[in-house]
């Protein structure tokens, strides 16, 4: 059997181990995951483990290995990759992402890990500033949802909905700006503006 290297630097909100086999180290993370198959079944579940190659869910929907996904993964975004191994309801889902989006989630992966312990604040390309109005929101789907402003930037915005929120990583127009939701709030989302 491998042994274990450690990983994770003294004081570290979490024990991050990395098997000789492995080619990504895996940090523990428990977060929601939303997909899609090539033949549009829809399923949900929770992540155990995640690395910037791939991630470790539980989930009830059935699927196979080799099942094509679109995954939405609460604080990271969007990914499409392949089911690489199956057993009863745990998955092993490997992504097929670029080695630049791959460095930028490792980043992500970082702060999750150490965001509460350290009491971190999400990195801000532009100060925000309260605002209030309405917005109207329109997701990839053509849905339009009904929105007030909290807080806004030359770089994104922050709104609340009764409607229901867009996947983090969904591509959305905010009147007349484009951009992604970038992290779900309480009752509403962020949205960073593609600039």
């Amino acid at each position: 059997m491998a042994q274990d290297i450690i990983l994770s630097p003294p004081g570290s909100a979490v024990t991050v181990r990395k098997r000789d086999r492995r080619l990504n180290a895996r940090a523990k993370l428990r977060i929601p995951v939303k997909f899609i198959t090539a033949s549009d079944v829809e399923g949900h579940g929770m992540t155990m483990n995640v690395s910037t190659s791939g991630v470790h869910f539980q989930t009830e929907t059935r699927l196979r290995h080799g099942d094509q996904l679109v995954c939405y993964f609460k604080f990271l975004g969007r990914f499409e990759g392949q089911v690489a191994r199956v057993s009863g309801d745990n998955v092993a889902f490997a992504f097929d992402i670029s080695e630049a989006k791959r460095d930028r989630m490792a980043d992500q992966i970082t702060w999750l890990i150490n965001k509460d312990r350290l009491g971190l604040e999400e990195e801000r390309m532009a100060e925000r500033v309260a605002a209030s109005g309405d917005l109207t929101v329109t997701c990839e789907d053509g849905r339009t949802l009904s929105c007030n402003v909290m807080d806004m930037s030359l770089t994104g915005v922050a709104v609340k909905t009764k409607d229901e929120r867009p996947f983090i990583g969904e591509s959305v127009t905010c009147g007349i700006r484009k951009g992604t939701v970038a992290r779900w709030l309480d009752g509403g989302f962020a949205v960073e503006f593609t600039l």
